[in-house]
């Protein structure tokens, strides 16, 4: 290897150690943040089974729903999670290894989470515009809005 290369793989060792840092907080955050909303989604749909009488009927059943999809979507949270808890242990060894091994497999666990983080975007973009949508047609109705 040339002198040049050398250094820029130092460099790059350097800079996904680092990274990694960073990333192991950021899946901690995200792992409570996680936490949060499947306990939010519980506690909906606690409270859209033990409503009164005197409660709208489309209100249990809209917060039932909610609770459901936000326990959804912290499930739909767990890959991308796994895939963080895997870089952040590559880029561990990327700092104490001499070979390119860890280096790859920090590349591939990040490309796996960003593809992951992509799909569900675009998934959460659809569902919400969906919900939206549903929203205006099934539920402003409902609240003379239209009349």
């Amino acid at each position: 290897m040339e002198d040049n290369e050398i250094m820029l793989l130092n460099n790059s060792k350097m800079y996904v150690s680092k990274i990694g840092k960073w990333m192991g907080l950021f899946s901690v955050i995200s792992a409570v943040g996680m936490l949060f909303v499947a306990a939010a989604g519980l506690l909906l749909v606690y409270v859209s089974n033990h409503l009164d009488a005197s409660t709208p009927h489309y209100l249990d059943n809209v917060l039932g729903i909610g609770g459901i999809a936000l326990i959804v979507l912290a499930v739909a949270l767990i890959p991308p999670l796994i895939y963080m808890r895997r870089a952040v242990h590559a880029a561990k060894e990327v700092g104490v290894c001499h070979d390119l091994e860890p280096v790859g497999y920090y590349f591939h666990s990040m490309k796996g989470f960003w593809h992951y983080v992509a799909v569900l975007s675009v998934v959460l973009l659809v569902l919400g515009l969906a919900s939206v949508a549903l929203c205006v047609i099934f539920f402003l109705p409902t609240f003379g809005m239209f009349y």
